[in-house]
């Protein structure tokens, strides 16, 4: 079995697939700040509550699947473009604490993919070449994280219980959760 995960401070999105691509699970993280913490302390607490996430649940429900073990853990590395040199740091540092407790609890070096790279591998109708290289694309007026949203929804058929607010609209952590897949078919299209 193989883990894939989207980290971001706010909500973990996560995959768990089969070597062939299969979905077991899809599930998420929604991390919350305790409001006496230091801005330094809410990423370490928020760490630890992952890590707790990682041992009492993630690994609970491996042990629903005897015989079977974890190959590979993918991670979406993180987003160091940002407008914000602040806002890329601390991104930067949670994803390697996360990434470290994940090695830590499975005990599997994770391996790393771009946002770029999982999305031209999950999205192949997307991907124009140039000179060979691979350009990824995604039609104007579009929302990226819509669109793969719907490509997993659809790839799942409909399949999934997606999370909705009393507005009947999709809550944010259902694209942190389609991150991870994106992150989980990739992965397995790179590493395997």
């Amino acid at each position: 079995m193989y883990l894939a995960y989207d980290i971001s401070t706010s909500t973990i999105g996560e995959a768990l697939m089969d070597e062939n691509g299969k979905l077991l699970r899809l599930n998420h993280l929604k991390l919350k700040n305790r409001k006496d913490a230091g801005s330094n302390h809410r990423l370490l607490e928020k760490a630890e509550v992952f890590k707790e996430y990682l041992i009492e649940k993630v690994m609970a429900f491996i042990k629903k699947f005897p015989g079977q073990e974890i190959k590979g853990i993918f991670i979406e590395e993180a987003l160091i473009t940002s407008s914000n040199p602040n806002t890329a740091a601390m991104l930067n540092k949670f994803n390697g604490m996360c990434s470290y407790n994940i090695y830590e609890v499975f005990k599997i070096m994770p391996q790393f993919i771009t946002v770029h790279e999982a999305r031209t591998l999950f999205c192949p109708e997307l991907v124009t070449y140039k000179k060979g290289v691979p350009t990824l694309s995604f039609p104007k007026n579009i929302d990226k994280k819509e669109y793969l949203w719907k490509k997993v929804d659809k790839m799942e058929n409909g399949n999934i219980e997606w999370e909705y607010d009393k507005n009947k609209k999709l809550k944010k952590e259902n694209f942190d959760m389609s991150d991870a897949y994106v992150v989980g078919k990739a992965g397995i299209k790179k590493f395997l």
